[in-house]
């Protein structure tokens, strides 16, 4: 099972006078270079409205293509042990490394390397 979900690429939803007939991909790259091909480009830190159709969302421009994938495109990752679904690779990184994750089958591996060092045997 993969951390990483796949949703089928929607068509562009940007708005703008015309309609756009390409994909948008689930990264933050392919997102940024679809918004500058729309003509979308603003100081990095500048508070802007989101451009896709219908969200009044204000952001920093920066954070554009991250709320873009998570929110716009539903980009989830998911842990491969409990199934939790996450918003970003951090979240998910964060949650196996807090070794609180217990699976249905297998511990995050970070529990599963504690629980194999308590059942060796210690020299002395």
């Amino acid at each position: 099972m993969s951390d990483f979900l796949v949703v089928p690429a929607p068509a562009c939803g940007l708005a703008g006078s015309l309609p756009c007939a390409l994909p948008l991909e689930g990264s933050a790259q392919s997102i940024r270079l679809h918004l500058r091909m729309h003509g979308h480009r603003h100081a990095q830190r500048q508070v802007v409205q989101c451009p896709f159709m219908g969200c009044s969302d204000a952001l920093q421009w920066m954070s554009i293509p991250r709320h873009i994938k998570s929110i716009h495109l539903g980009v989830r990752f998911r842990c491969p042990n409990c199934d939790k679904q996450y918003t970003r690779r951090e979240g998910l990184a964060t949650h196996t490394a807090s070794l609180k994750c217990y699976g249905q089958y297998l511990f995050c591996i970070e529990k599963t390397f504690s629980a194999l060092a308590l059942d060796t045997p210690h020299a002395g």
